[in-house]
């Protein structure tokens, strides 16, 4: 869903895969992460991409809505919280919402706000969409 909308994914299946992604010197704008990893949870991704060296947005994505959990993301430092289905207007407002947020935050001129500038990354399960496990994103969203 994402590609359809001319964004770099890059995703990937861990913690520990994620907290290599967050940790480089140009971390993704955008992390979309499932609410439970093999390795972690939501939190500690949060916590990741607190830790990085340039401001990163988090989007939690659970696979059915709960009320707690969304207040718990949204009070733990996720910037959004969304639940399936993916319609393709709302995705792309959260993912625009998402991105001009990060953007700001990283003091970035308006002729870098451009798709494909920086790295998105998803360690997630929940929106693969015939996607290759294992990839990142690059360039804009994941």
């Amino acid at each position: 869903m994402l590609r359809h909308q001319e964004i770099c994914v890059h995703h990937v299946h861990s913690c520990q895969a994620a907290r290599c992604e967050l940790a480089c010197a140009n971390p993704p704008q955008l992390v979309f992460t499932d609410t439970d990893l093999p390795d972690g949870k939501w939190p500690d991704v949060v916590l990741m991409a607190e830790g990085a060296i340039e401001p990163v947005n988090v989007i939690v994505v659970a696979r059915f809505m709960d009320e707690k959990l969304y207040i718990e993301a949204l009070e733990g430092g996720a910037f959004d919280f969304i639940v399936p289905p993916f319609a393709s207007f709302d995705l792309a407002h959260v993912v625009q919402c998402a991105a001009d947020n990060v953007l700001d935050r990283r003091g970035a001129a308006p002729q870098e706000r451009i798709a494909g500038r920086q790295p998105l990354l998803g360690p997630m399960s929940s929106m693969r969409e015939a996607k290759t496990p294992g990839t990142a994103a690059k360039g804009s969203v994941a």
